[in-house]
């Protein structure tokens, strides 16, 4: 019974018991390595990118929705000269605080050393 024959067929036989094994192992653990997928990789990112979305159109309504008003109401002059006013003034104050925000990073200590 030593032949090479049959120790192939054992061989074979162990390695086909293994794969319905793990077929059935697969099917346990495939909901699992799924779930951790979207719970750990997935939703963070979908979360931070819905976040990130949020805050630019919230930046987008600060700038321009007074000359969005402005042009969808029909309003003219002192109106529309403001509005321009008020998106010149937001986006220099805009830049101004990522520039801010960048220097307070660069400094030693960070803000923290400032308290």
């Amino acid at each position: 019974m030593g032949t090479a024959l049959h120790q192939w067929l054992i061989e074979a036989e162990e390695s086909l018991v293994r794969m319905i094994r793990g077929v059935f192992r697969f099917i346990e653990e495939f909901p699992t390595c799924v779930y951790r997928f979207l719970v750990e990789t997935a939703a963070p990112v979908a979360i931070r990118t819905c976040r990130v979305l949020a805050l630019a159109c919230l930046w987008l309504m600060l700038l321009f929705g007074p000359i969005v008003v402005a042009c969808a109401c029909g309003f003219g002059g002192f109106w529309t000269l403001a509005s321009l006013a008020w998106a010149v003034v937001a986006i220099i104050g805009s830049v101004w605080g990522l520039n801010r925000a960048v220097k307070k990073r660069k400094t030693p200590g960070g803000p923290a050393a400032a308290r």
